[in-house]
């Protein structure tokens, strides 16, 4: 048997990349997506690119339409992430 002990930096939200923050937001957006209900903020999103006949387009609908909205939930979450923006669990 053998016992690894790894270090990982983590990081908060704020202290990551552009890029590696574009990550975090793009993940979050999905988790949102997966579990959608009519009392969520994305709802409306979802409802845009059905009208638009374009479903698979609802994560792009929630960027444009909620991106303040996600960092804000991103941050009140306090989650530590990746350097590359992957949620540490």
């Amino acid at each position: 048997m053998r016992t690894l002990i790894t270090k990982v930096k983590v990081y908060k939200f704020d202290e990551l990349s552009d890029k590696a923050k574009e990550k975090a937001i793009r993940d979050t957006i999905q988790c949102e997506l997966s579990v959608p209900n009519e009392d969520s903020f994305v709802w409306d999103s979802i409802r845009q690119a059905e009208k638009m006949e374009t479903p698979w387009f609802a994560g792009e609908y929630v960027y444009e339409m909620h991106k303040k909205d996600i960092v804000n939930i991103i941050r009140a979450n306090g989650y530590e992430y990746t350097v590359d923006g992957k949620v540490y669990s």
